[in-house]
């Protein structure tokens, strides 16, 4: 009886032994502390694999303002190597001072520095009044003899006229001309303007002057004509009319030049200067 007793106390306790072993093989059951851990992991991993609307909303409307709202915030701007570029394709954001082989344009008109002669006639009484191809103000005109010498005059006050009779040397003539008055606006015309003189470029350190003459009484190279004699005694030839002497091409005016009643050389024109007020 107490060996039976005995081996079923082993038995039970055998038994029990083996239920033990079968509870570890699936898992001790976890702390309250690993539960909570488990439970936070698990809502993390859902978190995770629902769409992010707020991603999808950015991908259709991207925002291209950075966080100062001047551009982007991503490096999608223009590089710096396509800002440098951009002259060459487009407009030069720095195009610098102009080609060397331009002609300046400027205007000339009598001030108190000039020698000013009054005449007591009235030149427009003996000439018709006529739009000056001198002057770039439509308004100005010449009038009187050819031998008088006017090229370019202005009502200045009243009946009184003021008229440029030497653009290099700064002389003018003044008279009181009703004349001029009463006869009113001159008919602009249609022709080129032409200059009271230029300047050229023809390497000289001072460079050469010419200017218009009223009267063409002399042999030039191969029977061409000039209106325009230079301070060093050169000339500016053309085939036949004044307006011909300059060639006007977009890269400056030319001319034709004579030395001692040689064979003409093309010289670029530096400054052309008509007479105006502005």
């Amino acid at each position: 009886m107490h060996r039976n007793l005995r081996f079923f106390a082993a038995s039970s306790v055998f038994v029990l032994g083996l239920a033990a072993c079968g509870a570890g093989s699936e898992g001790d059951p976890p702390s309250a502390a690993e539960s909570a851990a488990e439970g936070e992991k698990a809502a993390e991993q859902v978190v995770d694999s629902q769409p992010d609307e707020s991603s999808d909303d950015a991908e259709d409307g991207k925002d291209t303002k950075g966080s100062d709202g001047s551009g982007p915030s991503d490096g999608s701007g223009p590089s710096d190597e396509s800002k440098s570029s951009a002259g060459e394709k487009g407009v030069d954001p720095d195009p610098g001072p102009p080609d060397q082989g331009d002609t300046a344009l400027s205007n000339l008109w009598p001030d108190e520095t000039w020698s000013i002669e009054n005449l007591d006639e009235d030149l427009c009484e003996m000439g018709g009044k006529t739009r000056s191809p001198y002057a770039s103000d439509p308004d100005m005109f010449m009038c009187g003899p050819t031998a008088a010498g006017v090229e370019a005059c202005d009502l200045t006050e009243g009946t009184e006229v003021l008229c440029i009779t030497d653009p290099l040397d700064h002389k003018a003539v003044r008279f009181d001309s009703p004349t001029a008055a009463e006869q009113g606006d001159v008919d602009p015309g249609d022709g080129d303007l032409l200059p009271l003189f230029v300047a050229l470029d023809d390497g000289s350190v001072d460079g050469v002057t010419c200017a218009t003459v009223s009267h063409d009484q002399e042999e030039h190279w191969h029977g061409k004509y000039s209106w325009y004699r230079c301070t060093d005694g050169s000339e500016l030839l053309t085939d036949d009319l004044i307006e011909e002497t300059f060639d006007r091409s977009d890269e400056g005016w030319t001319v034709q030049r004579s030395v001692h009643k040689g064979k003409p050389e093309t010289v670029p024109v530096m400054d052309a200067v008509f007479a105006g007020k502005d």
